[in-house]
């Protein structure tokens, strides 16, 4: 029951998180209830059928459970809440409300007080309680500065399909640039990220050859010689290490391994 419980609260701040607690989110439920009583057979069974469709889905909170215990998607289940069709809802309610009448007066008067309610109950983000951090693009690429600069410097070598030992970096980068590879798949990395270094290495299916270098990069655990460290990213076919500390840079300068480049954050080490 606790575990339930976890999950239902995760749910809650799920949503809380997708709709910013904004007030317009009330009409949604008012919206249904439109259309139910004055939209067609059709409407109702293609917005009503959304609607229980993900009750049993992405807001049934055994479905959920699975959905983060099998596939770890942690906090980006945010994005399965972009299949609400929130908006297109309220919008097509109003409209069958506002023409439920066939007066023209009665339809101008519906219509201010819809428009009314949505500019009251809705919070733009530029009257929000704070500013959202816009940033107007450096680039064609809608990319921040640092992303391209790193992409210049792995692939300056000219190595077809990099494969790069990095932390979550790569979950952005990979956006930018698909074909470089990771090391580590996302599932592990989320696992490491939950998982203390103890009950990681205790781990039966993942190798032992993997276990010293998830322990050395993920875990910044340097009691294994930086030689040996050097063989097994080399044998495991690891073409560039991603330095963010100055720990790490310390540890790899004890091998012949050398730094590519490097931008603000970032050391790009080669493993040779």
């Amino acid at each position: 029951m606790e575990n339930l419980n976890e999950t239902i609260q995760f749910l809650i701040q799920s949503l809380q998180t997708y709709t910013g607690n904004n007030p317009i989110w009330i009409l949604y439920p008012v919206a249904l209830i439109l259309i139910w009583f004055l939209g067609k057979k059709g409407d109702r069974k293609l917005f009503i059928g959304v609607f229980v469709t993900e009750c049993l889905t992405i807001f049934n909170p055994f479905v959920v459970k699975v959905l983060l215990d099998v596939f770890g998607f942690g906090t980006r289940f945010v994005r399965f809440l972009w299949i609400i069709v929130f908006f297109i809802t309220i919008g097509y309610a109003l409209t069958l409300l506002i023409f439920a009448s066939a007066k023209t007066g009665v339809r101008i008067l519906t219509g201010g007080i819809c428009l009314a309610l949505i500019v009251t109950l809705g919070i733009p983000v530029f009257r929000g309680t704070e500013d959202f951090p816009y940033k107007k693009a450096t680039n064609a690429y809608f990319v921040g500065q640092e992303i391209l600069d790193l992409s210049s410097i792995i692939h300056s070598e000219g190595i077809e399909q990099p494969r790069i030992l990095s932390d979550g970096l790569l979950l952005v980068y990979r956006q930018y640039d698909p074909d470089v590879r990771s090391y580590v798949s996302r599932r592990i990395l989320q696992k490491i990220e939950k998982t203390s270094e103890e009950k990681f290495m205790k781990k039966k299916k993942i190798k032992d050859w993997m276990k010293k270098i998830v322990a050395v990069y993920y875990y910044h655990d340097y009691s294994l010689p930086a030689e040996e460290f050097q063989s097994l990213v080399r044998g495991s076919k690891v073409d560039y290490i991603i330095s963010t500390t100055r720990e790490l840079d310390e540890y790899l300068s004890g091998t012949t391994m050398y730094v590519l480049g490097q931008t603000e954050n970032y050391r790009v080490w080669k493993v040779v």
